[in-house]
């Protein structure tokens, strides 16, 4: 397993396995719907180490318990006889900053959730129901660590400023998280390409670029294809 840390602790660090194992997929699956605390990576590896023990049917280790935010037991520390109060005092206030900060991370994870539209958040469930059910009937197209990886950073944008001013939209064929049509609608004012969409905006009455965006199980170690389908481009190159 590979733990990949980006936007975290305010949403849950991604998740990747090598192994195709069922109960593997699902107890990774699981860390990617959780928030507040859970985000931690301690207590992920709790939470992962719990579903495994139970899908597997074994025993959960004794040292798991204490596998969590604040509450690992650690040896005693002696401190030195001349010790002062004062830094006592300081750790105290380490104690309470590090309190204040998961505190606003929380709120800021809560925060980030309240910011996506209701159609996305619907959106997002459905993708997962249909991975849960593709599990069930050993029908899983692509990888974990690609549709993972697919499904943060289609929530990331999701709560894009760029996303809600309308710049581009999004739209997964056939509810497929590997296909994106993807459709520009503003550009830099100042270049080449905005006056070539003004003059298809008075031809067509069109002013948008439409692509399409084909990801394999590969990604994110492989860059997706990406094809222009509207309009037809000429003088270009691709890099």
């Amino acid at each position: 397993l590979v733990c990949c840390l980006e936007t975290y602790p305010s949403t849950p660090p991604v998740w990747f396995a090598d192994s195709e194992e069922t109960s593997v997929t699902n107890a990774v699956q699981i860390l990617s719907n959780t928030t507040g605390r859970d985000n931690h990576v301690m207590n992920q590896v709790g939470i992962l180490v719990r579903e495994l023990c139970r899908l597997h049917s074994v025993s959960e280790p004794a040292e798991l318990d204490r596998l969590s935010m604040g509450v690992w037991v650690g040896p005693p520390a002696v401190d030195p006889p001349d010790m002062d109060e004062d830094e006592d005092d300081d750790d105290n206030d380490d104690d309470e900053d590090l309190h204040l900060e998961m505190e606003d991370s929380e709120a800021l994870a809560k925060n980030k959730s309240d910011e996506m539209d209701v159609e996305h958040i619907n959106m997002l469930e459905r993708l997962r129901q249909n991975q849960r059910q593709d599990y069930l009937k050993g029908q899983v197209s692509g990888s974990v660590q690609a549709t993972d990886r697919l499904m943060k950073e289609l929530r990331d944008i999701y709560r894009s400023d760029t996303f809600k001013k309308g710049m581009y939209s999004i739209e997964l064929v056939s509810d497929s998280l590997y296909e994106w049509n993807i459709r520009l609608m503003s550009v830099d004012p100042d270049s080449p390409l905005h006056n070539d969409l003004v003059m298809l905006k008075e031809k067509e009455g069109k002013d948008s670029i439409l692509l399409n965006m084909l990801f394999k199980e590969t990604y994110p170690f492989e860059p997706p294809f990406v094809r222009v389908v509207h309009p037809i481009i000429s003088g270009g190159y691709v890099l």
